[in-house]
């Protein structure tokens, strides 16, 4: 295709969202890089739109023990949930083409968390999220957008420097 445009069709989150937020990069701007990193356009025509459906990031709260022997230990007291979901949409000269998936990770924290616990499991959900949303659009388009398919050639091998040239006998 010759241009490629991303475009968020996801619906406000209608759960609240986690309270340590906003996080940096947030799931948009993840999938964005994601677009950034891995599509090219490379054709005379056509477009292709990479879509979010849906993204929600939200927190709830883990059932901790009661007791004398909570007292002593910090217990797991909430969960953050996300959810990614994405479609490709390409059109041109080979026809039409369509390539879906998502990714939904958890990651739980301790009760009363510090910024900073909230900051690593915030990174640990993204990571995880974007590593499983790449793996799943990869598979699916794969097998739905071969015709859209360009492999890059194999750049060339460059002659060692003069200095690392073995000498002549």
């Amino acid at each position: 295709v010759r241009d490629i445009s991303l475009t968020n069709r996801s619906l406000p989150q209608v759960s609240p969202p986690i309270a340590g937020g906003p996080f940096q990069p947030t799931l948009a701007e993840a999938v964005q890089h994601w677009v950034d990193g891995r599509l090219r356009a490379t054709g005379a025509s056509g477009q292709a739109i990479v879509i979010i459906r849906d993204i929600e990031l939200t927190s709830r709260p883990i059932p901790t023990a009661e007791g004398m022997s909570s007292w002593f230990k910090r217990q797991q007291g909430s969960r953050y949930l996300g959810r990614i979901a994405v479609e490709i949409d390409a059109h041109g000269s080979p026809g039409f083409a369509i390539a879906s998936a998502e990714a939904h990770r958890a990651v739980s924290l301790p009760e009363n968390p510090t910024e900073d616990e909230e900051q690593e499991a915030y990174d640990q959900l993204l990571e995880g999220l974007m590593a499983d949303l790449n793996r799943n659009l990869e598979r699916s388009i794969d097998r739905h957008m071969q015709d859209f398919l360009v492999n890059a050639p194999a750049l060339p091998q460059a002659a060692p420097a003069p200095s690392m040239m073995p000498s002549a006998p």
